[in-house]
């Protein structure tokens, strides 16, 4: 790992320099500061706070967590049963609440709020009234005789106090067809509602939901993260990681799943490379395998890689 040449206190590099010189390097050692920062933060620890949460729901039992009933005032007490037996109460309301979501309509409605929405739709009643009114002077034009030729046929045409008020009842701006059909693109495509679901249940079970959204490969995703591979830094005042400091997330994915994401990004050598991660060592870009806890969250899993994905604020 490259040390940057002009760090802040907690080692990051400094973010207010001019863009030109937020090259490569400078963004590598970014990266490579958040992921150290994020290690000594106690990401390990949180995490072991989370699985506890699944844990919980799943029905395994921590016998630590009964040390005051088994073990009151450090004493072992020989009259309970030899084993601690598991009654499950979470995951059933758990999976009530999942029921009773799957249940609920998903409709979403796009409404254009801008200023000159308003504007706009007037100026548009207006032409129809204007159009209206032009014809009734054309058809009246043709039935007169020895009236000048208009030129222009007679149509049936209906009052224009009427398509005035036609048009208030139909009227649907044009951008919020645009955003309705994109809306409704995204909810299939994305299978949102499914993706919906999955965040209901990190929610219900660890109390924290969190997604990823975003273009890749010219196509839009919309991806649910598990808590369990999330890391943030923000101010306490601020809601929303989004606004945060910065966050990354840490996902082990299979070779064909990082080339899948990253194509665009990825030369053959690189793919060459991640089909041996053997050969990765504690400074990669994409991968850092310095975690103490990497060990055992991978055990028997060798194929897979440590994909982290970091954001963060710059300054310009």
């Amino acid at each position: 790992m490259k040390l940057a040449t002009d760090t802040t206190s907690a080692g990051i590099p400094k973010q207010k320099i001019p863009s030109s010189k937020k090259n490569k390097d400078w963004q590598e050692e970014c990266v490579n500061a958040y992921i150290s920062l994020s290690d000594i933060g106690g990401f390990g620890a949180r995490r072991n706070n989370i699985q506890a949460l699944y844990d919980f729901y799943n029905g395994h039992i921590l016998e630590e967590d009964y040390r005051y009933v088994l073990k009151p005032y450090g004493k072992a007490r020989n009259n309970f049963p030899s084993q601690i037996r598991n009654y499950p109460i979470i995951k059933p309301i758990v999976d009530l609440l999942l029921g009773e979501k799957t249940k609920r309509p998903l409709n979403y409605t796009v409404a254009v709020a801008n200023a000159d929405s308003v504007s706009i739709k007037e100026e548009q009643k207006k032409a129809k009234v204007k159009q209206a009114m032009e014809q009734m002077m054309i058809n009246r034009l043709n039935e007169t005789e020895g009236a000048t030729p208009t030129g222009s046929q007679s149509k049936e045409q209906e009052l224009p106090q009427h398509i005035a008020e036609q048009f208030d009842m139909s009227y649907v701006d044009r951008r919020a067809i645009i955003g309705q059909n994109s809306l409704n693109y995204i909810m299939f495509n994305c299978n949102i509602h499914n993706k919906f679901q999955k965040a209901w249940f990190h929610f219900l079970v660890s109390g924290e939901a969190y997604t990823h959204r975003g273009v890749s490969n010219n196509d839009i995703f919309y991806d649910v993260l598990n808590p369990l591979d999330v890391d943030y830094d923000k101010d306490p005042d601020i809601d929303f990681i989004e606004d945060g400091d910065w966050a990354l997330t840490r996902r082990d994915s299979h070779v064909s799943s990082i080339v899948d994401t990253y194509r665009e990004f990825l030369t053959d050598k690189d793919i060459d490379t991640l089909e041996r991660p053997e050969e990765f060592d504690d400074g990669s870009f994409l991968l850092y395998g310095s975690n103490p806890d990497n060990s055992s969250r991978r055990g028997g899993r060798s194929r897979l890689i440590e994909v982290i994905t970091v954001y963060w604020k710059s300054i310009s």
